[in-house]
Formats: C-alpha cells, structure tokens, sequence
C-alpha cells in the first residue's frame, strides 16, 4: 500500500495476473474437487474465500478478492454465465432491455461479496492487503452491448 501512496519501499510490488487462478496447482484441484460453474464459485463465500487465500502460500503481500469484473450485473437483471468465458444470458439491444435494468443496494444484491470481504479482512494478517475490483460503468454498458 505504501507504493500505491508513492512512498519508498524495500521492493518493487508485482501484481500476478491470476493469481488465484488456472496457472495456480492448488487453484486447479480446487477446481476439480468442487466442479461447480464459475459464476457459483464467486457468489458463495464459502468458496471465494478459500480461493481468495489459495496464494498466501507464496508469501503475497497483498490478497486479491477472487471475483469478476461483472459481478456487479447480476442484480441489475443482466445474469452473465461462464461457458469458459463469462457471456450474458441475454445481450442488451434494445431500449426496454435497458429500461428493465434494475437499480440496487449493494448490501441486498450482493451480499456474498461483503461477507467474503468481511471474513478475509477478519482473517488476514495486519501486514496483507486486501484488493477488490469490480468493472468500471463504461466497461459493464460495453460488455452488455456487444
């Protein structure tokens, strides 16, 4: 987090894309023993948790939320599976489909997503961060458009 603020510091921070994913051994066998879709795999805390955690075993720095960028659309009506990659169950092109979009309280709609925040921040050492993303707007419209 000190690098983030600009502030020195004994090394250089390297982000692993994937992290907690197909490159990962542990990550595969987790994967296996509990063949469930991926989108399942986000939405219960009882799995991301573990999955977020599964690269504490390299010494990381920083712990990075296992989640999609797209999580945030499920609520809003527009459900998205992994069939490998994510694909909505329904491309948005017209204007009633915008117009059925939903608006919601985070705390309602995904509330798997603070529980496993919640339990990782509980569970994690003082000196490891904790990271989440979510997609930006313009990159949600994009990905439900086209």
């Amino acid at each position: 987090m000190r690098a983030l603020l600009g502030e020195e510091t004994e090394r250089t921070p390297v982000w692993l894309m994937r992290q907690a994913g197909r490159s990962d051994p542990e990550y595969r066998a987790y994967r296996e023993k509990h063949s469930l879709p991926l989108e399942k795999l986000f939405r219960d805390p009882e799995h991301a948790y573990p999955i977020s955690l599964l690269p504490k075993r390299i010494g990381v720095d920083a712990v990075i939320f296992f989640q999609d960028i797209l999580t945030p659309l499920a609520p809003m009506g527009a459900e998205f599976l992994f069939r490998p990659g994510p694909v909505l169950e329904e491309r948005i092109a017209r204007e009633d489909q915008i117009e059925g979009l939903q608006s919601y309280d985070p705390s309602e709609g995904l509330p798997f997503v603070g529980e496993t925040l919640s339990n990782l921040r509980r569970d994690l050492e003082d000196d490891i961060a904790l990271l989440g993303f979510a997609g930006a707007p313009l990159t949600l419209l994009f990905f439900m458009v086209s």
